[in-house]
């Protein structure tokens, strides 16, 4: 299985070094190909991507759009949508190929946070429960391609401020 991984970012720096850190402790972090689909960033994310070797797309601001860009450069089986500020288990890239193998076209893993917020704490209890509405956001999504595709990829909606 080909796993492309999209981080969109913007303003990340600190987080995508902490990020790609991470990941290069996975036994199978050779086996993806990954992207950083950056919208305009002012910091340094763009310089510690190139310093590490990170494959990078500008596209304009807007998180969907980003996904969706990032989702356009990569030539995979299955697309793994992580946030800079996310820390997937080590073992995603064999989780994520056992659950396809299974029949599953799309997943998340539970997550927490690293915070003491009470209001956090319960949000993370609530992730072990397989429930749309428990799953709170987009910040560690796989998906085939096929059924990416099949959806459209991610819609965005535009506000009076730009793309968000």
């Amino acid at each position: 299985m080909r796993l492309g991984l999209i981080i969109p970012t913007l303003n990340e720096e600190a987080n995508i070094i902490e990020l790609i850190s991470h990941l290069q402790r996975s036994p199978d972090f050779q086996r993806i190909e990954m992207v950083v689909s950056d919208g305009c960033s002012t910091d340094d994310t763009l310089a510690v991507c190139a310093q590490l070797g990170i494959k990078v797309i500008q596209t304009p601001r807007g998180r969907a759009l980003q996904m969706n860009h990032g989702a356009r450069s990569l030539d995979v089986d299955v697309y793994y949508f992580v946030h800079a500020d996310t820390r997937p288990p080590l073992t995603f890239f064999q989780d994520i190929t056992d659950a396809v193998q299974e029949g599953y076209a799309l997943g998340s893993f539970r997550f927490k946070f690293d915070s003491s917020k009470f209001l956090l704490k319960i949000n993370s209890y609530f992730t072990r429960f397989n429930q749309m509405w428990t799953n709170g956001g987009d910040q560690s999504l796989f998906i085939t391609t096929k059924a990416f595709e099949a959806l459209g990829g991610y819609q965005g909606r535009v506000c009076h401020h730009g793309r968000i």
